[in-house]
């Protein structure tokens, strides 16, 4: 096999893989599951197994965005059976109020805003931007048809994954308690 095959045949994967927009929805439904979990199981949140703010605020917006993305039309994805677009849209807003309240949160929470924290935030929001933005994804990957379906997959997915773990250290960091 050439390798003039071998990259058409790489590119045929992800052909092939965009042909199939409802196991995106699932993939980042599902990053926002995982990313809940870093909040969740943060050693240094659970003293004397504590429930707190944060692990509630990350439920719900996990929740949320779970349900959202679930349901998402907005990159080329077909309408999931049970969902109007009016649905849709409800829950988009419901995902962005989860989204702005958990920012304010981590804003109060966080004594300091480390390296890491700030290091996390520059790369979840480029992400954000990149999964968002199809000019962004068109001149980063040049045009090249690679699945921009799975692009948006891959970044929105990793904005998820930055955005919970700064909520986790936000967590870790305050003290206001609901239940011990």
């Amino acid at each position: 096999m050439s390798l003039q095959e071998i990259k058409l045949d790489h590119l045929s994967f992800f052909y092939r893989m965009s042909q199939k927009p409802i196991l995106v929805n699932r993939i980042v439904a599902l990053s926002n599951v995982i990313g809940c979990m870093f909040v969740l199981t943060n050693p240094s949140s659970h003293v004397c197994y504590q429930f707190k703010v944060g692990h509630l605020l990350a439920i719900i917006a996990c929740t949320l965005s779970y349900i959202y993305h679930l349901c998402e039309t907005k990159h080329g994805q077909p309408l999931m059976a049970g969902f109007t677009q009016e649905e849709v849209h409800r829950n988009l807003d419901a995902d962005r109020f989860g989204a702005v309240v958990c920012a304010i949160y981590c804003l109060y929470a966080l004594p300091s805003y480390s390296n890491e924290i700030m290091g996390l935030g520059i790369v979840g929001l480029v992400c954000l931007g990149i999964s968002e933005s199809r000019l962004l994804r068109d001149r980063l990957f040049l045009g090249r048809h690679v699945g921009t379906l799975w692009v948006f997959c891959l970044f929105h997915s990793i904005w998820h994954l930055c955005a919970f773990s700064i909520l986790a250290r936000a967590t870790a960091s305050d003290t206001f308690i609901l239940r011990s």
